[in-house]
């Protein structure tokens, strides 16, 4: 697994007990072993919860979108191969019905396709600077 930016690789001594309760606190709150180890030393210090529990959310975060990434890859590119087929389904039928503005047709359908895209693409890069 990849470590989280900005960490330190440190080795510790833990009883065998005391690595059990890390563990065990670690699974139940579904987290990384350093992120219980990191919000536990930081509780046990006094620190603010909503400061030392950071590490956990981070870890979780982390976990929800990896655990979630290959599904929405899947999903889109389902949806890719569908919008293909679908397309080579209307392509077949207007060449059918059409045969003489097939290519015309093609032509403008393709071109409006673009510029929505662009537009799409450019609306989306302004939200993200803006």
């Amino acid at each position: 697994m990849k470590r989280r930016q900005n960490t330190i690789p440190k080795k510790i001594r833990l009883t065998e007990d005391a690595l059990e309760l890390i563990d065990a606190w670690a699974e139940e709150n579904e987290v990384s072993f350093s992120a219980a180890i990191e919000s536990l030393a930081r509780l046990g210090m006094g620190q603010d919860a909503s400061i030392a529990m950071i590490p956990v959310l981070v870890s979780v975060t982390r976990r929800e979108i990896a655990k979630n990434y290959t599904r929405l890859v899947r999903l889109m590119l389902f949806s890719i191969y569908e919008s293909g087929t679908a397309a080579r389904f209307a392509g077949a039928t207007a060449k059918a019905l059409k045969p003489t503005v097939y290519d015309e047709m093609r032509d403008a359908v393709q071109k409006d396709a673009k510029l929505s895209l662009k537009k799409r693409i450019r609306s989306v890069l302004d939200d993200a600077e803006g």
